[in-house]
């Protein structure tokens, strides 16, 4: 484990990223604008583990399509009540890169990035994908085929890393821009309801009836119903773990967007939320392309983008309204704020007994 850079922004801001080589071991990078506790530093060594965490998920879960997480956007909302001490953030997005190493086994690079502006994520992705981790895993078997016992394998990644945080915050700045690819058709395959108040959530996925032969289907469309419907939650109080690792002020996170990929197939998580009567409420739709099968429904992100915020505009009951994203949704309602909850899905959706 390589220890955190001691420079501090010019500019508000954070960036992380974190390596994982064929060992399992794990190298971070970090950059922020405030000095953190010696209590904090502590919660900080294990913050590398939580955002690689979800790429080793499909491992744990036993199955074999090897899914990845490509990346996952929050928005920063200002809380109410702190507005005056707020920190100037505005975004917050995790990018995740996996390359086989030169022994053939996987690498993987997770980076996080906090920043006052709505950032264009693509040119930071492929500066990822196309430069920094390729760096990392050639430049590494060069130095052990050339230098062998005198390379210092731990000393190599860390600069590699602070190069690749420099890279990434020098490309910060650039306006987001709308690319072709968002048009493309999606089918809605769940909905996810979340309604906070005080300490607790309570959270409900809707999808098609276990015994539809749609939900078997879906299945190998998928990672799992499972994952699918614990990734949002994941990610959410993750984002705000970090924010508190780094006494970030007066701002809350709102999900906005999961990608998952596997080979051609993809699915994509989309939020919503509003602050209703003092609680907070988001609606998410689980999407994945549509093909010839799903194209009778299938939709592009903005219109789905525009039905969660309608419903959540007129504060109705999406349970109540389920098939306007899906003629085929069913009404039962699975419970997702506790394992035993979660694992009814396993049991009934997933089918793994």
């Amino acid at each position: 484990m390589v220890e955190m850079s001691n420079h501090y922004l010019d500019k508000p801001g954070l960036t992380g990223l974190f390596y994982s080589d064929e060992n399992d071991l794990i190298f971070k990078q970090i950059k922020h604008f405030k000095p953190i506790s010696e209590a904090k530093k502590i919660e900080l060594e294990i913050l590398p583990f939580k955002f690689l965490g979800p790429v080793y998920m499909t491992d744990a879960e036993n199955i074999s399509e090897n899914w990845r997480i490509d990346f996952v956007e929050a928005s920063l909302y200002l809380k109410q009540s702190e507005t005056s001490k707020a920190d100037q953030l505005q975004s917050f997005f995790s990018l995740n890169s996996n390359l086989p190493s030169m022994k053939g086994k996987m690498t993987y690079l997770s980076a996080f990035i906090s920043t006052p502006h709505t950032e264009d994520v693509k040119p930071l992705y492929e500066k990822m994908i196309n430069y920094i981790h390729p760096s990392i895993i050639q430049g590494q078997y060069y130095n052990e085929k050339i230098k062998k016992n005198k390379f210092n394998r731990n000393k190599f990644i860390n600069k590699e890393l602070l190069r690749g945080v420099n890279l990434l915050e020098y490309n910060l700045g650039s306006a987001r821009k709308v690319y072709l690819t968002e048009h493309q058709k999606f089918y809605c395959i769940g909905i996810l309801s979340n309604e906070f108040e005080e300490f607790e959530r309570n959270s409900v996925f809707y999808t098609f009836d276990k015994d539809d032969s749609l939900c078997e289907s879906i299945c190998l469309e998928i990672p799992s119903y499972y994952i699918i419907s614990t990734l949002p939650s994941y990610y959410k109080e993750l984002i705000k773990d970090t924010l508190h690792l780094f006494d970030i002020q007066g701002i809350e996170p709102n999900l906005r967007i999961i990608h998952l990929s596997f080979k051609a197939k993809k699915v994509i998580y989309i939020e919503e939320y509003a602050i209703i009567n003092s609680h907070k409420k988001s609606i998410g739709a689980i999407l994945i392309p549509a093909n010839d099968k799903y194209s009778k429904e299938a939709k592009n992100i903005s219109i789905f983008r525009k039905r969660l915020r309608a419903y959540l505009d007129k504060n109705k009951n999406i349970g109540n309204s389920l098939r306007n994203f899906n003629s085929n949704f069913s009404f039962y309602r699975w419970f997702i704020s506790s394992d035993e909850d979660l694992n009814e899905i396993k049991i009934n959706l997933d089918k793994l007994t």
